[in-house]
This record gives structure tokens, C-alpha cells and sequence, in this order.
């Protein structure tokens, strides 16, 4: 009996985890590495002066200045935390794209802020980038191709 305790809680379990409520990973997309000279001039410009931005703290989409910004006239995705089945952790983002109903997992840990412009996820390789931008101009950035 208590084997088959164990094992329909093993199976419960392997069920719970490897149901995914994501389209992609961003690690399966198409990515380059850039650097900040050759960032778009809006994503630029954002880095260097992010309190230049205001952000409704009452949108759902956008978690505040350092987490998640479009920079798109008209924006499209918003930001999600999907916490882990057990505990009040973060497990992932989950990045939605409404108008073509996609979603995108970014892995916990990754870089803040997540920058979304022109189709295109922009993720610093360091972390706290807002504060090393304006002396450090030689800082590298993945740009990951949304699907379309």
C-alpha cells in the first residue's frame, strides 16, 4: 500500500511539472549578442534615462521601471510571474504576445529589465544594467527574435 501511495504521488507530481502554459522558451529562439551602440535608439535611450518613462502601476502588463517595458507605440505583449507549484516562488515570466496569442517562458534569473521593441526581446548579459549604462557603454545585450 504504501508504494502505491508513493508512487501515484511521484506520478501526480510528473504530471503537475511537465504540464507547460508557454509557446516557447526564449532559449529555443533565434538570438544575437549586442552590443549597446547597437541597440535600437529607443532601447538606448531607455537604459540611459529609465525615469524618463512613465509606467501605470495599475497596468498588469508592466511590473515597473525594472522589470518589464515595451517600447512599441502600440504594445502587444505583456509580462506574467508564474510562481512554482509549491511555495510563493518565482518558477519563470511568462512573456504574452496578445494579438498573435503567443507566449514566451523566460527562465527565473535571468536580467532585468526585459525590453520588448520591434518584435524583438532585448535582455542585458549583466545584471543591475541600469546602473553601469552610462559608464559602461561596452556592455553586450541578447536580442531574441519574437515569432511573428
Amino acid at each position: 500500500m504504501k508504494h502505491y501511495t508513493l508512487l501515484i504521488i511521484g506520478s501526480v507530481l510528473l504530471i503537475l511539472n511537465s504540464c507547460k502554459s508557454y509557446d516557447y522558451s526564449i532559449n529555443s529562439l533565434k538570438k544575437d549578442v549586442i552590443k549597446f551602440d547597437e541597440l535600437p535608439i529607443e532601447v538606448q535611450k531607455y537604459l540611459i534615462n529609465p525615469s524618463g518613462y512613465s509606467l501605470d502601476s495599475s497596468d498588469s502588463s508592466n511590473f515597473g521601471v525594472y522589470y518589464f517595458i515595451c517600447l512599441d507605440s502600440v504594445c502587444v505583449y505583456e509580462a506574467e510571474t508564474i510562481t512554482t507549484k509549491i511555495g510563493p516562488w518565482v518558477d519563470y515570466i511568462k512573456l504574452k504576445d496578445n494579438k498573435n496569442n503567443i507566449s514566451y517562458k523566460i527562465d527565473q534569473g535571468r536580467p532585468t529589465p526585459y525590453i520588448v521593441f520591434d518584435k524583438k526581446l532585448y535582455l542585458s548579459q549583466d545584471f543591475n544594467p541600469l546602473s553601469k549604462v552610462k559608464t559602461s557603454k561596452d556592455m553586450f545585450f541578447y536580442c531574441y527574435y519574437l515569432k511573428k
